[in-house]
């Protein structure tokens, strides 16, 4: 299994939109990607793990296209794959 580590936004982080992607690729309800949506805001790190549905480069393109800052990982609490 794959994970990515969200750690920072940047100015312009569009937030609508991030609460979509969380739901869209990691399967989390509303409420929970709003939660993280705004965790990530606040300044936590977190990491989430992503199934073999999706590539971790897709997801990590597309969290990174609206101001995310993120990498895949090897596990949660592992090394960065970059």
């Amino acid at each position: 299994m794959n994970y990515v580590l969200f750690y920072g936004w940047q100015v312009g982080y569009r937030k609508f939109t991030s609460v979509q992607l969380f739901q869209d690729f990691f399967q989390l309800s509303m409420g929970d990607a709003y939660d993280r949506t705004h965790s990530l805001l606040s300044g936590e790190t977190f990491s989430l793990p992503l199934d073999d549905t999706y590539s971790v480069d897709e997801v990590i393109s597309q969290f990174r296209a609206i101001g995310a800052l993120c990498r895949p990982i090897n596990s949660p609490h592992g090394t960065a794959w970059e």
